[in-house]
């Protein structure tokens, strides 16, 4: 008798401390998640400004580079992609695509010296320049952000606990591979 009160004793003990240790492990990673969440935000407010100038962009060389539909068409079809797809998923895939229409957009521009002496496209390629470099401090941030919940996740026993609250892993912002075919120029 007195063993088996002692046994009683020590697993209560013991289910006690597993659920204080998975309450604990919860807090954690609602904590990472917001951190994500936080993350994810500052970067789609500077894709979002990039979608703007993108625009811009598109109706100075359009203005210069009209019969560049194929190029012009995508950019068009990305940048209205990226709006209107929701949840941040379906961002970062619309994001890709709108990265390579930009790219493409810079490529054919390059042979167009018009274009490239227009005083409104320089500035506009400063500031786009300079929002590149926050969109990329930002997705280091958010990517590093998904590691550290990634890496959470595939942990015993956080994994079973995941598993059970459906918790899923994130995906990272990535950089696209860059285009195979480069844009040739229409003249």
């Amino acid at each position: 008798m007195r063993y088996r009160k002692a046994a009683l004793i020590l697993l209560l003990v013991v289910l006690v401390a597993t659920a204080a240790a998975a309450g604990y492990r919860c807090v954690q990673l609602r904590s990472l998640e917001g951190r994500i969440e936080n993350r994810w935000s500052r970067a789609e407010g500077e894709l979002y400004n990039r979608v703007e100038l993108t625009g811009e962009l598109l109706v100075l060389v359009e203005e210069y580079a009209a019969h560049e539909e194929d190029i012009i068409d995508e950019a068009q079809a990305a940048r209205q992609h990226f709006l209107d797809v929701e949840g941040y998923r379906e961002q970062i895939r619309a994001n890709r695509r709108l990265d390579i229409a930009v790219a493409n957009l810079k490529v054919i521009s390059e042979s167009y010296p018009d274009l490239q002496a227009d005083q409104d496209y320089v500035e506009l390629r400063q500031q786009l320049a300079r929002l590149e470099n926050r969109i990329a401090v930002e997705r280091i941030r958010y990517n590093e952000s998904v590691q550290v919940w990634n890496n959470a996740l595939r942990s015993f026993p956080t994994v079973v606990m995941a598993n059970l609250l459906g918790w899923r892993l994130k995906p990272y912002l990535q950089i696209p591979p860059r285009s195979q075919e480069v844009p040739t120029p229409q003249m």
